[in-house]
Order: structure tokens, then sequence, then C-alpha cells
């Protein structure tokens, strides 16, 4: 009876610890294959601006004001520029939903998808190499142009290490849907931020 009990023992023993191993060596391969879509240091945070950014259905719920436009397009920059994003299918989802809160004229000015990508990673490349990451937007309350024309205009500071600030004009505009887009941007002098 003994070497009944023994021998039980032993083969769940032995089917424990296949088990275990076989739920180890799970956890591990999927870890390892697993695809590392931010920087190490900065997963919170990417998974946070990346999971703003999409939770808009653009077709079904695109952003109503100016002001939820040019915040998704900040959280974008950020995440692009921020030295956040790491993986080429992200960045690539990044610029296709930037892309989308363009005017049909920026978008002529940025007639392609893959070559818009391939401008951003050359200059992310080089932003690296110099020590330059975006680390923070802050935008003033929208102008609004006193024709009731569609039109808005906001002032951006952006904190960036290595170069320190800078200033931006974004202008935005009702398209024909009624829908913001951006119209374009410029580097502007400090501004006072309203």
């Amino acid at each position: 009876m003994k070497r009944n009990n023994l021998v039980i023992g032993i083969v769940i023993l032995a089917a424990g610890l296949i088990a275990l191993g076989s739920i180890l060596f799970y956890a591990i391969t999927v870890w390892q294959t697993t695809p590392q879509y931010f920087a190490e240091n900065k997963q919170a945070l990417g998974k946070r601006l990346y999971d703003r950014v999409t939770v808009y259905d653009l077709d079904e719920a695109y952003p109503e004001t100016p002001e939820q436009v040019l915040e998704l397009y900040l959280d974008i920059l950020l995440l692009q520029y921020g030295q956040i994003v790491v993986h080429e299918d992200v960045m690539r989802n990044l610029v296709s939903i930037q892309r989308r809160l363009y005017s049909d004229e920026l978008l002529v000015m940025n007639p392609s998808e893959d070559m818009q990508y391939d401008e951003l990673v050359r200059t992310t490349n080089k932003l690296y190499e110099n020590k330059v990451t975006l680390t923070s937007t802050q935008r003033s309350s929208a102008v609004y142009a006193i024709n009731d024309s569609g039109k808005c205009v906001f002032t951006v500071k952006q904190a960036n290490t290595g170069y320190g600030f800078t200033y931006w004009e974004y202008y935005m505009q009702k398209d024909a849907q009624g829908q913001w887009k951006l119209l374009g941007w410029d580097l502007t002098s400090e501004q006072t931020m309203n």
C-alpha cells in the first residue's frame, strides 16, 4: 500500500513539475516574441497616449471641436517626436491617423503616406542623434476668425530636451463636412499663452 502511495505521489509531483515547466516556457516564449511598441522607459506613457489617440473612430466619431482635434494631433506628435514609439507598425498607424486630421490643402502638400512616414523617420533619427526630444506641449485657447469663416489659430508651446522651448501657430478650418482640419503650422517667436 505504501509503495502505491509513493508511486502516486511521484506521478502527481512529476505532472505538477511538467505543468509548471510548460507554463514557464509559454510565459517566457510569449514575453520574448511580443513586439515592444514603446521605448523601455516610456511604456506607461506610450500606452496611455496611444490609447488616447486610437480611442477615436474618425469615421464614426470625429472630434467635434478644434481643441479636440489639436489635442489629438499633439498627442501624436509626442508619440512620434518624444522617442516613445519604437515599432514601425505603430508609427505608420500614427501617420495614417495624423493624415486624417489634415485639410485637403495640406494633403496636397503631403501627397503620400509612405513619403510622410519616410520623412518622419529621417527627422526623428536626426533629432535622436542630436539628443533632441519633444517632452511636452501646451496649447493656447483658440482665436477664431472675426468673419465666422470657420477658421481658428492656436499657439502651442513645445518643450524639447536639448533645445528648450519652441512656439508654433497651428491653423485650422472647418471642411465641407463641418469637421475641423489642420491647414498648417508655422514656427513663431515666443508668444504669450492665453
